[in-house]
């Protein structure tokens, strides 16, 4: 009976110390801690029971209990021991041993699980608020880094968590690779692994519930689009639900990329969401490449002011609030001297204006400009603002009135986005214009509505499209070369490359066309093309990325670039120099006074050698022979 109690005794206390061990290593850290303590104050009594001597003299119980609690840390100290202390001191210096050995151990193997944790990226992210969360991962992914990493005030990088269900070792390598991002991104961003439509992942790894922004990419299968309508859900979800009453503010703006050319869930659910205080923005990289098809087809070297208006590096798009020394569009449009403004957002109702008259008041609107960086936006300083300046007043033409180009259009390819992309420029083509898509396989038109292409034709040449172009090319004005969806990536760019040569053969001293612009899916692709071979390369991935970034930075630039990159009148256009002969150098302000009396803005302008200089101070001169073209914001009067 007495060894059944003892050995239930035992059997306890062995449980107890077994679920102390489970709870954590810090439990076992004080449970060591216990044992050394445990054991001196044994030793101690023991000393002080049996008067043993310790350094020559009877110590007291408490001096007793330092001397053994030294020697279970400091084995050295056994060497100084006598007699009947000795034996004490040698079984303290053997447990302390095994005890601090234990706690090594244990702080050992506790620093391998955190790195562990750290390199398979399931460590949880330290509090952090206002920084950006990019979910997934794909080909773009690089680039939309490159882009927010660009987003930053020069000097700090933005603080940028990437969630994704791949290694992070993989993405690390992924951004070491990428040309722009070699020497940050060894520590920079933070990187984590998991499911994106987890909510513990999205707390714990990302704390997207104080973040400013939440991008998502497409994971570029089948069920893209339901992965990114379950990721969504999943960052609402992760800031406690939805929630009647809460401004945006309060949430995370989040960002979608969709791909989807046929999707009918996007705008209930932006629509729904936003009742809840949650503001979704979606990016349509489909209809964005195929816009941006459209516009920069119609005039060489419009992809160069796109690119700039869109990406982080040099001047792109802010909304500022206006001077209060300023009163009306007009005047903004002189006195503004380091930024052009080129409409109005509401302040009631957040409506956006690209074409204010010019006496238009700017009480309760801010004011969409083109600037460097958001100081200069603000017109901040007294060098940003000229008050004096003569303003522009009146009404503004409608629109336009340059003529469109009647013109003979070649595409060379078909995919998704053809469709669109010929009911675009049916609307840029003069009346009489005609449109011949050349491809390898027939294709279905029966959507395809044409006005101002009168003349279309559908081939699919027997004797094979290279063939084809080799013997017509010369017939045609512009022509288009379309990315292949049926192939990957890389054989998509491929097969482009081999009609750009068929096109181009001559080079630069090449004849009709006169404009070749192509369709590509790989960024890194576009340094392959030289530029007698095309006029103009629109990076599918590139322009997805760039949106993507600045619409996480600037949500409220949606309505904005909706309007300048959609089917709308607005776009930008390439006018001659019309000072060519004059003999003199002319400012900026000149230039911009002269192209408001025509109704439209003038945003930059060309040099001979082809570079571009968007919203150049209004005192900067050049000189007549230099200036090749002036870069303006219009509104056509479209066909179609």
């Amino acid at each position: 009976m007495v060894r059944a109690r003892r050995q239930k005794r035992m059997a306890h206390f062995q449980d107890r110390i077994d679920r102390a061990l489970v709870r954590g290593q810090i439990n076992v850290v004080f449970w060591l801690g216990g044992a050394a303590l445990l054991l001196a104050a044994t030793a101690a009594l023991i000393v002080t029971v049996l008067h043993l001597a310790v350094g020559g003299h009877d110590p007291s119980f408490e001096e007793a209990f330092w001397q053994s609690l030294v020697r279970t840390i400091d084995p050295g100290q056994i060497t100084e021991d006598h007699a009947g202390f000795a034996v004490v001191g040698l079984t303290i210096t053997i447990g302390g041993l095994l005890l601090i050995s234990t706690l090594i151990s244990l702080v050992n193997n506790r620093i391998e699980r955190r790195v562990e944790g750290i390199r398979r990226g399931r460590d949880p992210i330290p509090p952090r608020a206002d920084h950006v969360v990019v979910l997934g991962w794909s080909e773009i992914g690089p680039k939309v880094v490159e882009e927010l990493a660009d987003s930053g005030d020069g000097e700090k990088l933005i603080d940028l968590v990437v969630l994704a269900d791949r290694s992070v070792t993989d993405v690390r390598h992924e951004l070491v690779d990428h040309e722009d991002l070699a020497d940050r991104a060894v520590h920079w961003p933070v990187l984590r692994s998991g499911a994106t439509w987890d909510t513990r992942d999205l707390r714990r790894l990302a704390s997207v519930a104080t973040a400013r922004a939440v991008v998502i990419l497409d994971d570029g299968t089948e069920d893209g689009l339901a992965n990114t309508v379950k990721s969504v859900m999943a960052v609402v979800a992760a800031c406690d639900g939805p929630d009647h009453g809460r401004e945006p503010h309060e949430h995370p703006t989040i960002v979608i990329e969709v791909r989807d050319p046929h999707n009918e869930l996007v705008e209930p659910l932006r629509g729904r969401l936003a009742r809840f205080g949650f503001r979704v923005v979606a990016v349509d990289s489909l209809a964005l490449r195929t816009e941006l098809a459209a516009q920069v087809s119609r005039r060489a070297g419009l992809s160069q002011v796109f690119h700039e208006i869109l990406n982080f590096r040099g001047e792109e798009l802010y909304i500022a609030a206006a001077p209060d020394v300023v009163t009306t569009f007009g005047q903004a449009l002189t006195a503004l001297q380091e930024s052009v403004p080129i409409g109005l957002i509401s302040g009631h109702d957040g409506a956006v204006d690209l074409w204010p008259d010019w006496s238009t008041p700017l009480a309760g609107h801010q004011l969409v400009v083109i600037a460097t960086d958001e100081t200069v936006a603000a017109a901040d300083g007294p060098a940003a603002l000229d008050a004096e300046a003569v303003s522009m007043a009146g009404l503004r033409p409608s629109c336009c009135e340059r003529p469109l180009e009647r013109q003979q259009l070649l595409v060379v390819g078909w995919n998704d986005g053809a469709v669109h992309l010929l009911e675009v420029l049916d609307q840029y083509a003069g009346d009489g214009s005609a449109v011949t898509v050349v491809t390898d396989e027939p294709v279905g038109t029966d959507r395809l509505k044409l006005e101002s292409f009168t003349d279309q034709r559908f081939l699919c040449p027997d004797i094979g499209v290279q063939a084809w172009l080799d013997l017509q090319r010369d017939q045609f004005d512009h022509a288009i070369v379309l990315s292949d969806d049926r192939l990957s990536a890389a054989g998509s760019d491929a097969a482009a490359f081999v009609t750009l040569l068929s096109l181009r053969p001559a080079g630069d001293s090449h004849g009709n066309p006169t404009t070749v612009v192509a369709q590509l899916r790989q960024r890194e692709n576009k340094h392959l093309a030289r530029r007698s071979l095309a006029d103009d390369l629109v990076v599918g991935d590139a322009v997805t990325a760039t949106t993507l970034a600045q619409l996480a930075m600037n949500p409220d630039l949606d309505a904005v670039l909706d309007q300048i990159l959609g089917d709308t009148p607005f776009t930008v256009e390439l006018v001659a120099n019309p000072y060519l002969g004059r003999h003199r150098d002319v400012t900026f302000a000149e230039i911009t006074t002269a192209v408001a009396e025509h109704g439209e803005i003038a945003i930059g302008w060309i040099r001979v050698d082809g570079t571009m200089k968007l919203a150049p101070p209004k005192g900067e001169r050049i000189s007549h022979e230099d200036l090749q073209q002036i870069v303006v914001f219009t509104r056509l009067r479209l066909g179609g």
